[in-house]
């Protein structure tokens, strides 16, 4: 399981949110640049860098710093926000990102998947951010989660089949998915592991589809529950590593553990 350390960009800004509330935000005494370069130092795989104006405004407002980062660093990079135009998503791909996640555009037109159709697998990947969840249940066991999804920087929602959802992806050529409990995002209350086994168990059901979730993490023993969990691809942390509440290294030890 990886640990992904996010870099969320405001104003040029690296900042937290609090359950993707623009109005709580934390603030952090470093330049995007910078937290990413020091995450890679601490032995991080991949970063996850989301321009927070770009998600709310529908159009990236900190582009200059994403290809920075980009550029700067020698690991993978995810970038998402606000990233509804084909033109700029390749863009950033041509500067060399390893992954650009897509949330609100593909949730009001599944067939803009279609313009990345040779590269669908690997590098794009499909962010679900989940405001309300019911666990529909046959005799025990999880047969589908019904979401509120929110987008448009989580200002607007809309209903979705958590099982309609993977296969109407899966089926167009994703392999990734981001998945993140808001109600829990930038709390560190601790992550909702019946929730993640739940949707793995329905990632499960699409042969390569990876899952990585965020929203909750607090300290080791969230990444301790985390890695009981099987098959779950990788784990976003942010505001829990920026607020010194967990420590990098030893989350990367305990994931990396059989």
């Amino acid at each position: 399981m990886l640990i992904i350390p996010a870099v969320d960009i405001k104003d040029g800004l690296v900042v937290r949110l609090y359950q993707g509330d623009f109005s709580k935000q934390s603030e952090y005494k470093t330049d995007p640049l910078s937290a990413a370069l020091h995450w890679q130092t601490l032995g991080a795989k991949l970063i996850h860098v989301v321009d927070l104006n770009g998600a709310l405004e529908g159009i990236p407002k900190n582009k200059d710093w994403l290809i920075k980062i980009i550029k700067e660093l020698d690991i993978d990079v995810e970038v998402g926000g606000g990233l509804r135009d084909a033109k700029i998503i390749n863009e950033l791909l041509d500067v060399g990102a390893a992954r650009v996640t897509l949330g609100s555009k593909v949730f009001s037109d599944f067939s803009f998947l279609d313009n990345f159709s040779s590269i669908l697998s690997e590098k794009i990947s499909v962010s679900i951010d989940a405001k309300f969840m019911k666990l529909n249940t046959q005799e025990g066991i999880v047969s589908d989660i019904i979401m509120e999804v929110a987008n448009s920087g989580w200002k607007k929602s809309s209903e979705v089949s958590l099982n309609d959802c993977f296969k109407k992806i899966y089926d167009k050529g994703v392999r990734f998915v981001n998945f993140t409990n808001i109600k829990l995002d930038g709390t560190m209350s601790g992550v909702d592991v019946q929730v993640i086994s739940a949707v793995i168990s329905r990632a499960n059901v699409f042969p390569g589809l990876k899952l990585i979730a965020s929203g909750g993490v607090g300290s080791i023993a969230d990444i301790e529950k985390l890695k009981k969990i099987p098959g779950l691809f990788g784990v976003i942390v942010g505001k829990a590593l920026y607020e010194g509440r967990l420590d990098f290294k030893q989350a990367v030890k305990v994931a990396e553990g059989s």
